[in-house]
């Protein structure tokens, strides 16, 4: 990510001060034109920017950053959540080793850290592809 961080930078310093306004806002926006009238600008202007191919790059990079940032903690609050499933899962003793078996089944299946099976050594690091 301090590649895509290094590269949203350089963009960002290609840009005008009223340009890196309209690259903050236009993730909250429908569209362009929404995005130039929230920090004050005319579509027109957004439009007929010489350079509009480098402002649009940036919000393209920071649009990545953000969604890495939010896939990242998003990983960690499922890794938290399947912790917490799998202590109730071993807590539990008034189950039966079927009902048991099909829950520690379940908790393996939403895992979003590959692990190995059982009986098998190590196990990788970091989260499972997302489609």
């Amino acid at each position: 990510m301090d590649d895509e961080t290094g590269d949203l930078r350089e963009a960002l310093d290609r840009l005008s001060v009223r340009q890196v306004q309209f690259v903050i806002a236009r993730p909250e926006a429908k569209n362009d034109a929404e995005a130039a009238r929230a920090v004050g600008l005319h579509p027109q202007t957004v439009y007929g920017w010489r350079n509009r191919a480098d402002v649009h790059r940036a919000v393209r990079l920071s649009l990545q950053e953000v969604l890495a940032r939010m896939q990242g903690e998003l990983l960690e609050v499922a890794g938290q959540a399947l912790e917490m499933l799998r202590a109730e899962l071993r807590r539990s003793s008034s189950r039966d080793g079927t009902d048991r078996a099909a829950g520690e089944d379940a908790a393996q299946r939403v895992s979003p850290t590959p692990e190995a099976p059982t009986g098998a050594g190590g196990g990788g690091e970091g989260g499972t592809a997302m489609a």
